[in-house]
Parts: C-alpha cells; sequence; structure tokens
C-alpha cells in the first residue's frame, strides 16, 4: 500500500472511529494517534482503493428511483461517494479545482468535479438486493462489480456519470495533466482551445493523448497519432457509427455535429506536433 493510500485510510478510520469510541477511550492513546496522523499531508493527486476503504463505512441500502444505467428503480447496497469524498479532503485547505476520478477494470476513467458531486446524492454501490439479483443480465453481473457508481438525485442528468467496474478513487486537480495534452502556447479562446475541450468532454475517459486519459480505447497520439493513418472522412464516418465497423465495438456512436467533429479532429491532427512518449 502506498504511503498516500495508507494516510487517506487511516484518516477514513479515524474520522469514523471517533464517532462511534465510547467513554472509556483512552484519550491520550487517541489523541497521540490522531496528533500522528495530522502530520501526514496528502499531496494531490492521490488515488485509494474501494476495496480497502469499504471496511472502514457503514453499508446501508440505497433505493435509486431512475437509476440511469439500467432505466428503472433498482435497490443497492453500498456507500455514501459524498462522505468519502468529504473525509478524503477534509485536511485539503483548497478543494474548489478539484476532480474526482474513478479508475474501472475495463480503462475507462471518467472525472466529475468535487464542486458538481456536493449538489447530488452519490453513492458508490457493490451489491444488488438479494430479490432483485436473480433478474440481473449475465452481462450486467459480469460488468458491474466490483463497483457501481450511481445517484439518489437528478439520476436523469446527463451531465452525470455512472461508472461501473470502478475499483478506485482518484482525487486530482482540474485540468493537471494538461501540460501533456494541450501545448502551453495554445490560448484559450482559439478553435484548438474549442477542440481540445470537446475531446476532453467526449474523448478522455476512453481514449488517452501521450498516455494520458482512459485506456479502454486505442491511444490516439503516440507513436503515431490517429491522423496519420485515418483520414478525416473516415474520422467521421466512423464516430458517427462505430458498429458499421466493429462487431461489438465498446464505442458508442457519438452525437456531435460535423461542426464539432471537425474541431475535434483539428485538436488531434495538432496534437501530432507534440508527442510525448515515456517508455515503460
Amino acid at each position: 500500500m502506498s504511503k498516500k493510500t495508507y494516510s487517506a485510510l487511516l484518516f477514513i478510520f479515524i474520522l469514523i472511529t471517533s464517532c462511534v469510541q465510547n467513554d472509556s477511550t483512552d484519550t491520550a492513546s487517541k489523541t497521540a494517534v490522531i496528533e500522528e496522523t495530522s502530520t501526514q499531508k496528502r499531496e494531490v493527486p492521490f488515488e485509494v482503493s474501494i476495496d480497502e476503504v469499504k471496511d472502514y463505512v457503514p453499508d446501508i441500502t440505497v433505493v435509486i428511483p431512475h437509476d440511469k444505467a439500467f432505466k428503472e428503480e433498482m435497490t443497492f447496497l453500498g456507500f455514501s461517494l459524498n462522505s468519502l469524498i468529504d473525509s478524503l479532503v477534509a485536511d485539503l485547505e483548497n478543494t474548489d479545482n478539484l476532480q474526482a476520478t474513478f479508475v474501472c477494470t475495463d480503462g475507462y476513467k471518467p472525472s466529475i468535479p468535487l464542486s458538481e458531486v456536493a449538489k447530488h446524492e452519490g453513492y458508490i454501490t457493490y451489491q444488488k438486493s438479494r430479490e432483485q439479483l436473480k433478474v440481473w443480465a449475465d452481462s450486467i453481473k459480469e460488468r458491474i462489480p466490483p463497483y457501481y457508481v450511481t445517484w439518489k438525485t437528478d439520476t436523469l442528468n446527463q451531465d452525470l456519470i455512472n461508472p461501473y467496474g470502478v475499483t478506485s478513487l482518484r482525487i486530482e486537480m482540474i485540468g493537471f495533466n494538461y501540460d501533456k495534452i494541450l501545448p502551453a502556447k495554445v490560448k484559450e479562446d482559439s478553435l484548438l482551445s474549442k477542440g481540445f475541450k470537446l475531446y476532453e468532454k467526449m474523448c478522455m475517459k476512453c481514449h488517452a493523448i501521450n498516455q494520458e486519459g482512459g485506456v479502454l480505447g486505442p491511444e490516439l497520439n503516440v507513436p503515431q497519432n490517429i491522423t496519420e493513418y485515418r483520414s478525416k472522412d473516415f474520422f467521421f464516418s466512423f464516430i458517427k457509427s462505430p458498429m458499421s465497423y466493429r462487431y461489438n465495438s465498446k464505442m458508442p456512436p457519438i452525437p456531435l455535429p460535423d461542426e464539432k467533429l471537425g474541431l475535434i479532429y483539428d485538436y488531434l491532427e495538432a496534437m501530432k506536433e507534440f508527442k510525448v512518449l515515456e517508455e515503460d
């Protein structure tokens, strides 16, 4: 276990146990542990395993009125995403520019700003109720574990993410990795910047640029940029209908007009002059 992970887990443990310890607890001993922990300041970014934090939070039954993935009312076992994040960032002075990134078994890495998490009632779930478990399709049973993120409020909001197969939670600065995926000289109001922002929203959770991003889909810049071996026409056609090219493609159709797809393509084309390849 890494030092950062250990510090985060120890902080959660103290936070939770301090609420349930009785009056017979040795005050001096507890104070010593808290003081020792307070010296272990975490640095952003840091990542915690859900398996490791699960044992320190109480299980609850969560009823989701309109689960976006299942498109019906669902009952799960799980724990509060909001409470977990609050405990993880409690010793950080400023959380305004932080985001939560969920690392999934299939390489999917979606992110959501902590400010957006705070507006909704989110849960990390790991088991459906026994009464409903038998109606799960086999394909869903295979994909959902070990953890699934869902929301009790505003679950039809398209901006909320519902990742499944989640293994860990990463707290990081919004844009912490921009130095590898957007050249510093690019102006904020430029077309290239607009293309990057569309790429970040629509593509980055599955694809990487210079090894930064998701790994569910292929790397798009190193060692060869996708525009070096795929034409613009092919790019447009494939994105609109991946299943027309690849049977059982994991990539969904991207509902963007040609103008916005063109901005993404132009960003990717520009990145072929800005390659960063770090060998393992």
